[in-house]
């Protein structure tokens, strides 16, 4: 999935709900923070949104319209994940880290990269594992020694059997854009 196809997604959800607002979280929330992320962090066809306010009922009508296997998805090769406002695992504050990104009138709220690297490491599985890696690797997020304890996941240190970081406790933080696009160069 790439930008225009994200912003996509966001407006065809907008519409088909009359929802002006959405949470936007799984890997593809990326693309509210860097919207030319590099391809590896841009592989999955799935954007995983919560409408807000939440209802059962917007999120058969996401599904079922932009879903996957719809006729959305087969015309697009993209489509919508409806998921609760509580299917990823976060830290309480995230709402703080927010990125709104807003199109055709629908602010689209996505997880932050660091809050999405926590998120990730939470899930713990394989490709979450190498999403993180890529973050890193990217420098769109960037591992600094710190007490495990300070953001209460063990899931962190997992992160070394993919980074081949040391399994020291750390921590995921986020770095500002002109950091980012120094250490890009």
């Amino acid at each position: 999935m790439n930008r225009q196809e994200f912003e996509h997604i966001i407006r065809a959800c907008g519409a088909a709900t009359s929802r002006k607002e959405l949470l936007i979280v799984g890997s593809q929330a990326i693309l509210g923070s860097v919207p030319d992320s590099r391809r590896d962090l841009r592989v999955s066809l799935e954007l995983d949104v919560s409408p807000i306010p939440f209802s059962e009922e917007a999120v058969a009508i996401i599904d079922g319209n932009i879903g996957e296997l719809s006729q959305f998805h087969k015309n697009f090769h993209i489509y919508a994940h409806a998921v609760g406002p509580d299917t990823a695992t976060v830290p309480e504050d995230y709402r703080t880290r927010l990125v709104t990104v807003t199109v055709g009138g629908v602010s689209a709220h996505c997880v932050s990269p660091a809050d999405l690297a926590y998120s990730k490491l939470a899930a713990g599985r394989e490709k979450d594992m190498e999403f993180v890696a890529g973050l890193l690797h990217h420098k769109i997020v960037r591992q600094v020694g710190a007490s495990e304890a300070n953001r209460g996941l063990k899931a962190l240190a997992d992160a070394s059997e993919i980074t081949g970081l040391p399994r020291d406790n750390f921590e995921i933080h986020e770095i500002s854009k002109v950091e980012f696009e120094r250490l890009r160069a």
